[in-house]
């Protein structure tokens, strides 16, 4: 069993207030990208989530070495929406690494708009509210 593990983000995750929210931590973050998976926006929800489609390219942030106790709560964050999957990423250099990252199971792709899910409508619309939100959520539990 491995003790720590390589998160990949591409969506609300992948901005360090919200990490730091959910998780208690600031962790640094290298840019990648994750292929044969696409982003679509969940519906009447500000979130993404991904699919696999062998032709997509996904970009988002990695997170290395993640507590199995920072999972945990990630898990718990994640719902039953997603499902932990292992996958392969690389960064700008081409230099690959192990992560796992949050999947639409395909039962669950009806979730799914055939809309990709936009980064700078979430930062600039959706973002401060969807922050007060979380915040609030986990103040209460």
């Amino acid at each position: 069993m491995k003790l720590r593990t390589n998160l990949f983000c591409y969506g609300t995750l992948m901005y360090p207030s919200i990490m730091q929210a959910v998780t208690g931590l600031a962790p640094r973050s290298v840019t990648v990208q994750l292929q044969g998976y696409e982003c679509y926006r969940v519906r009447r929800r500000p979130f993404p989530g991904i699919v696999v489609d062998p032709d997509g390219i996904v970009h988002g942030v990695l997170y290395r070495d993640l507590s199995p106790r920072t999972l945990q709560r990630l898990d718990e964050y994640e719902s039953d929406y997603y499902q932990r999957t292992e996958v392969v990423v690389r960064d700008a250099a081409g230099k690959s690494f192990d992560a796992c990252t949050y999947t639409i199971p395909s039962q669950q792709r009806y979730h799914l708009t055939r809309q990709a899910w936009d980064r700078n409508w979430f930062v600039s619309r959706a973002m401060p509210r969807y922050l007060c939100q979380l915040r609030r959520r986990i103040r209460v539990t």
